[in-house]
């Protein structure tokens, strides 16, 4: 394992660190203390906004909020603290993502809220990733936006210059990442004064890239110019969230955040844990109820003067409000939680990295897993000389296997081709017919580091090739088991529980076994093995061997358990739903009696409450949902 790896590039962490490791800077003779960022536990005060959760939507919108012109007080509340403080440099180093973030894999996470979902009787197994991908979703997913929540300016030309606001492009560096390598991308996509958020590829490709992408080519997938100009059918590589130049992750902390802090009188209240929003006699958002966590807890105010914006996070944003619902609604209702299980309905999307950070939609991955004839990232895990030469190269010239992610050097997307379509029912057919017509029903890429037997040798390579639903029609549901934001909601996300998934993966696996052929770089698959051939097998064994990673995004339609002529059940109800949006469904018309929010992400039958980050979607878009996020 890379564990002795970490240590070795520990003083390569505070070199890119950009926070003032002393604690102050001196520019034109005027002192700036760091610690003038940062709140003070336990005192009250107030903001003209304060964001709940500093993710991927929280410090993004914080940033652009603290850096007006018009000179706007903003605080970011945070359950966590620095990533890169108390995780070493596992989140700074790309080649580090498929290690994930916990030490040991039988302990808890410093940096992850370690969900765990209730035992599944279809999917058996599930874990949570970080995303660091970038792609954009499609034309035609944004105009079904627009369309659903009755707003035209969600169309793809009017969102497209905010895909190209946020991100800062760096092309590929090919004297690092070596001669021969094709990476095709569309310079349109970005703007020359976009950013602070660093976007390129990385400065490295395994030797089984470009054997990939012709495999991909000849199963029939075209080639375009990049994955970030509204079409996504085709292959091409990804752009990662990364600085080429330093050769490390760059995320919204790195660049939004810092970036604020750096420029703004942003204020952050790290290691806090918002516990209630406040609202005033006329139903307006006038603060949030924190507590620092620390040797002792702080319990203090955060007052808004013009809104409170929620972006806690999938799971996080469930409970917040429930504390506000449950003390009000009568004693009835508060000694039956049940009502609420059959009343809120999560409905789950269920893909791979398909849809950024705690829940990042219900994304379902299936990873097959062939061995090489070409490297592959497992020596990273096994090969000690391999990883001091990959730490070699990444120390001193930013490049090699350590500066990349070690996945999407290649990524496919395509609707279901013939013959496979032909396998499908009609009933599944017709539910696909539904989606648009250049919207992916399946996500093809691969893994760098992939299972090997226990007898492998330190020098074989093995890599997993996976596929993820693009276009799932399974749902699960979530409900709470206290009011307490502490406590993690129950998750069941029920995936493969659909007919049409179930057939949908079955012809996915097929495609890359076919893909696998194709490329002429497998020499034999290990996972799930050749004696795996049947529908029926196939099914089982993506049922016991699939996993959750990143792009949690929903639907968060509510069904009224309670008369509108009651203003304070109506109220309190729409106030829990509201923390249920990371999902489709939060979003929608005046007229649609189960949308949360409208389409200015603004809680209906309140005032000063906002939800931003990807609860707020009225569906999940294709593509990856970090840069419709930020």
């Amino acid at each position: 394992m890379l564990f002795h790896s970490l240590l070795a590039l520990l003083s390569f962490s505070s070199l890119v660190l950009s926070l003032p490791v002393i604690g102050f800077q001196i520019r034109d003779g005027v002192t700036s203390l760091l610690g003038n960022s940062f709140g003070v536990p336990g005192v009250n005060r107030s903001f003209d906004y304060v964001i709940v959760g500093g993710g991927t939507a929280g410090n993004t919108v914080a940033a652009r909020l603290a850096q007006d012109p018009a000179g706007y007080s903003v605080a970011v509340i945070e359950a966590g603290s620095f990533y890169d403080l108390e995780n070493g440099n596992r989140t700074q180093v790309p080649g580090y993502a498929f290690l994930g973030m916990h030490p040991e894999t039988v302990k808890e996470s410093l940096v992850e809220f370690d969900i765990v979902t209730q035992p599944q009787p279809v999917v058996l197994r599930a874990g949570l990733r970080q995303e660091t991908h970038r792609g954009s979703g499609t034309v035609g997913s944004f105009q079904r936006w627009a369309d659903i929540v009755g707003d035209q300016s969600y169309t793809w030309d009017n969102i497209y210059p905010y895909y190209k606001k946020s991100a800062n492009f760096t092309p590929p560096n090919f004297d690092k990442i070596g001669p021969g390598v094709d990476i095709p991308y569309d310079l349109e996509a970005f703007s020359s004064t976009g950013g602070p958020l660093q976007v390129s590829y990385g400065n490295y490709q395994w030797p089984y890239a470009g054997p990939l992408g012709d495999g991909l080519a000849k199963i029939g997938l075209k080639k375009i110019p990049g994955l970030n100009s509204g079409s996504l059918i085709g292959y091409a590589p990804i752009t990662s969230t990364v600085d080429p130049k330093a050769g490390t992750r760059s995320t919204s902390e790195t660049s939004f955040l810092q970036s604020a802090i750096e420029s703004s009188t942003l204020t952050v209240y790290q290691s806090t844990m918002a516990k209630k929003i406040l609202f005033d006699e006329n139903r307006e958002a006038v603060g949030v109820n924190v507590e620092a966590q620390g040797s002792q807890n702080w319990e203090y105010t955060l007052y808004a003067n013009k809104e409170v914006i929620i972006s806690a996070g999938t799971v996080s944003i469930y409970n917040l409000v429930a504390h506000r619902l449950l003390k009000e609604l009568s004693g009835i209702l508060r000694n039956c939680l049940w009502c609420l299980e059959l009343d809120l309905r999560l409905r789950l999307r269920n893909s791979i990295f398909r849809s950024s950070l705690f829940w990042k939609e219900s994304v379902k991955t299936y990873g097959l897993s062939y061995q090489l004839n070409v490297t592959g990232g497992s020596q990273l895990n096994t090969n000690p000389e391999f990883q001091a030469q990959a730490e070699e190269d990444y120390l001193t010239s930013q490049s090699g296997p350590l500066s990349a992610i070690g996945a999407g050097e290649v990524i496919g997307w395509e609707k279901i081709p013939q013959p496979n379509r032909g396998l499908l029912s009609n009933a599944t057919l017709e539910f696909l017919a539904g989606f648009p017509s250049d919207w992916p029903e399946l996500e093809l890429l691969p893994l760098a580091v992939g299972p090997s037997p226990p007898n492998a040798s330190i020098t074989d390579n093995y890599v997993a090739l996976g596929f993820g639903l693009m276009a799932p029609n399974s749902r699960g549901n979530m409900t709470i088991s206290s009011v307490d934001t502490d406590v993690l909601p129950v998750i069941s996300p029920n995936h493969l529980i659909s007919v049409a998934d179930q057939e949908v993966a079955v012809q996915a696996v097929l495609r890359v076994r076919a893909w696998a052929a194709a490329s002429g770089v497998m020499v034999s698959e290990y996972l799930p093995g050749v004696d795996v051939q049947s529908n029926e097998e196939i099914l089982e064994w993506l049922r016991e061997n699939g996993s959750i990673i990143w792009h949690a995004s929903a639907s968060c339609k509510s069904r009224s358990l309670f008369s509108s002529s009651s203003l304070h059940y109506s109220l309190s109800s729409l106030l829990f739903w509201s923390v249920l949006t990371r999902l489709p469904g939060a979003m929608g018309r005046d007229a649609d009696p189960a949308a949360v929010l409208d389409s200015k992400a603004r809680v209906r039958g309140v005032s000063g409450l906002r939800v931003v980050d990807a609860s707020a979607f009225p569906i999940l878009v294709p593509g990856h949902p970090v840069a419709t996020v930020c």
